[in-house]
């Protein structure tokens, strides 16, 4: 697997800028990596792609707790949204903040026991009613790319490394001939087409033989 140094020297071969760096330095195109990868953690988890889900085993609800604060979990706290929430073999429903305000209202503080469903609300997972007992959480959710070093490897089993090379050697280009015009948005849309495409394969499950067909 590349890591970032190597994808960076890779790109200044196409840039002419050999050696140390004379026209741009790392920490620059280290910062236009940072910001593509965080548009393809995006899109990436758009497309509901296991490239970017994760599983978070740790997270508890106290015993007479109505929430559970999730900010120092789930990938140290980079995670992108939540898609699954369940206790042993139960799965939570989400359901809105509303919905869960009016349940507790109408509930009061009586009713204890295993919730059964949750809301996000900022970084804490709300549920239903109090508990019974201390609860952990299995959470399945979309995970966020940590900013890249140049020592690290690269993201995504390095599947999107020539077209972050390429896309890296277009940024610097059109920054250096004063062509700022290049936005995200661009980007997002490159980034998508290719994020498809190997999420299509990627989920392709072959239709089994059958020699009766």
């Amino acid at each position: 697997m590349a890591t970032v140094q190597t994808l960076i020297t890779s790109a200044r071969y196409d840039l002419r800028d050999y050696g140390k760096g004379l026209v741009f330095d790392n920490a620059e195109l280290l910062d236009y990596l940072n910001r593509m990868v965080g548009i393809m953690d995006s899109t990436l988890a758009s497309l509901d792609s296991d490239l970017v889900e994760a599983q978070d085993e740790n997270c508890t609800i106290a015993s007479g707790a109505k929430y559970s604060d999730i900010s120092a979990d789930l990938n140290s706290g980079l995670w992108d949204n939540i898609k699954d929430v369940w206790i042993d073999t139960d799965q939570l429903t989400q359901v809105s903040v509303d919905w869960i305000r009016k349940e507790r209202i109408w509930q009061g503080d009586t009713v204890t026991g295993q919730p059964y469903y949750w809301a996000l609300s900022n970084t804490s997972i709300l549920v239903e009613k109090n508990t019974d007992q201390e609860y952990t959480l299995d959470i399945y959710y979309n995970k966020k790319t940590d900013t890249l070093a140049l020592t690290d490897s690269m993201p995504y089993n390095s599947i999107f490394d020539e077209t972050f090379r390429e896309l890296l050697v277009g940024n610097a280009k059109a920054k250096k001939e004063g062509r700022i015009s290049r936005s995200d948005a661009f980007y997002s849309e490159l980034f998508r087409r290719r994020a498809m495409q190997e999420n299509l394969r990627r989920s392709f499950v072959p239709k089994p033989y059958s020699k009766d067909f």
